[in-house]
């Protein structure tokens, strides 16, 4: 049995995203299409738990950060095991530009 439990980082870093496509951009078809996007990926990492790479850098490789490319984003987890049961834990949302390195360092685990 696999679980998903989202951040509320991550949460908030959906939510903004999708309001800045819709709002900023203008272009609500842009955010829906994105949201619906982000839904199916995380359908498909609850099948797929390993389907995402690890992150390059070697400390929060270490820690188990993974990540999903969708769009220009990417979604960062960590997969968390006990007995026969997985938890798929969502951190951030980000902007692929970003320094995801120095986000997820300070994020409370």
């Amino acid at each position: 049995m696999t679980d998903i439990v989202i951040s509320n980082s991550a949460k908030k870093d959906i939510e903004s995203s999708l309001l800045y496509i819709r709002d900023v951009l203008q272009n609500p078809l842009a955010a829906t299409k994105l949201a619906d996007l982000i839904v199916s990926q995380i359908d498909l990492l609850k099948q797929h738990p390993k389907s995402g790479p690890k992150v390059q850098d070697t400390f929060l490789a270490e820690q188990g950060f993974r990540f999903l490319l969708i769009k220009n984003y990417k979604l960062y987890y960590i997969i968390k095991t006990d007995g026969t049961k997985i938890t798929i834990l969502i951190i951030r949302f980000l902007f692929s530009k970003m320094n995801y390195e120095k986000i997820l360092k300070t994020e409370n685990l």
